[in-house]
């Protein structure tokens, strides 16, 4: 039993400096320029694509820069991708490519931070625009996908679920000058059943289509007053 153990304990101490040796860039240096052959060692090399899936032939005659970790030929474990273009990724690689934690910021100045797959980024994370604009939520293949918050320039914020970049399916805006939108969206826009409070007070209930007053619905003034009918792009067609 106490063979076992000090077996057991002897393997774990070994995770525990493998696993600081990567965390801390101690992995020896690699050797030879036959980088095929680098194997859990840290490299530095400039490479062109011939062509590949996420990066198509934009590489075929431009070298990107890898300083960083190497397993089985591979850009594996920590490192630095620098392409030609001033684009720059800071963290985990997997199989010559971004994947786990990362920061990845584009020669537009966007910035990206946090988990990627196959190299784009999946899972949740955080994009900043040079114009003030920003999102935090959920990422599918590079796109907002599911649960997020956005951020416009001007302050102007959008809490809830998105598809492919766009906003679809039940969220709340919430506008700077007071006003709040709270109900369905598609494709970015006001579409199906949503409640719209203005600052002063009114407050429509009802349904919309391609973000105009659309089907029934219950305007009621800031005053107490209600107006309901049938409505179509904005306008009230039937009062009842």
């Amino acid at each position: 039993m106490k063979k076992n153990n000090l077996i057991i304990l002897s393997f774990l101490f070994f995770l525990v400096i493998y696993k600081t040796a990567l965390a801390e860039g101690l992995l020896p240096a690699c050797k030879g320029t036959e980088s095929f052959k680098w194997n859990n060692c840290f490299g530095t090399e400039k490479k062109s694509i011939a062509y590949d899936q996420l990066y198509k032939d934009q590489y075929k005659n431009k070298k990107i820069l890898y300083e960083g970790e190497y397993k089985n030929g591979k850009f594996h474990g920590h490192g630095v991708l620098a392409f030609p273009e001033g684009t720059k990724y800071t963290g985990e690689m997997k199989y010559n490519k971004p994947n786990g934690k990362g920061t990845i910021i584009f020669s537009n100045g966007i910035k990206y931070i946090g988990k990627f797959k196959y190299g784009l980024p999946n899972g949740q994370g955080v994009v900043k625009y040079p114009n003030g604009k920003k999102f935090i939520g959920n990422f599918k293949d590079g796109n907002y996908y599911g649960q997020g918050t956005l951020f416009d320039p001007v302050g102007n914020q959008y809490i809830g679920n998105y598809k492919n970049n766009k906003r679809n399916g039940k969220g709340v805006n919430l506008y700077t000058n007071g006003n709040k939108y709270v109900g369905e969206i598609r494709n970015d826009l006001k579409h199906g059943y949503g409640v719209y409070t203005w600052a002063n007070g009114a407050k429509y209930e009802g349904e919309w289509k391609n973000a105009k007053i659309n089907g029934f619905g219950i305007y009621t003034f800031s005053d107490g007053k209600i107006l309901k009918g049938i409505w179509k792009e904005s306008k009230l067609i039937e009062q009842r």
